[in-house]
């Protein structure tokens, strides 16, 4: 998983696993999931991200800065299955 550690106020936030590999030949599947943030940030707040995560299964995400509180840390898992 790669990705910034910081990032500018206008910035989308994108995250990459595209240096994963698999043991078949089978095409790689990628399930993200967001594990934590600050700060804590309302359930409703975060939908929009949570979405756009459950809804991708390509390598790359791509997360507007709209959606991202300025001052917020986020935690992202990604699980690659093949």
């Amino acid at each position: 998983l790669d990705g910034p550690n910081t990032l500018s106020v206008c910035d989308e936030l994108v995250l990459t696993g595209s240096r994963s590999t698999g043991a078949t030949a089978f095409p790689l599947e990628f399930h993200w999931q967001l594990v934590g943030h600050t700060p804590s940030s309302s359930e409703a707040s975060l939908l929009p991200v949570v979405d756009l995560l459950n809804s991708t299964r390509e390598a790359v995400v791509r997360i507007p800065a709209a959606s991202l509180s300025v001052d917020g840390t986020y935690v992202f898992n990604l699980t690659v299955r093949n």
